[in-house]
């Protein structure tokens, strides 16, 4: 059985460059913030992710593969929006 997702094992990857695979294309996007949500009942802990993308292409409210420094996660990313200059999606793990 695979461990709980926890904050702290992407928090480590702060302002790192994480890839998301959308088929053949490889969408690049930057942990900015890992932020605890309370309270929780979750166990690790409920948190959420915020990336900055580009702002073209935008990905759209999906589920996605996505590597960084040879770890690899299945996460429902969200586009949020624009905000201070890049583009915005939020990961929620609740």
């Amino acid at each position: 059985m695979k461990p709980d997702i926890v904050m702290d094992e992407f928090a480590r990857h702060m302002g790192e460059s994480f890839e998301v695979v959308v088929g053949e294309i490889v969408f690049p996007i930057t942990l900015a913030e890992a932020r605890p949500i309370q309270p929780s009942i979750r166990k690790g802990g409920s948190f959420s992710l915020i990336f900055n993308g580009p702002h073209s292409p935008i990905l759209n409210q999906a589920m996605y593969d996505v590597r960084c420094g040879g770890e690899e996660w299945s996460l429902f990313i969200v586009p949020v929006g624009e905000k201070n200059g890049v583009f915005e999606y939020e990961v929620i793990f609740n």
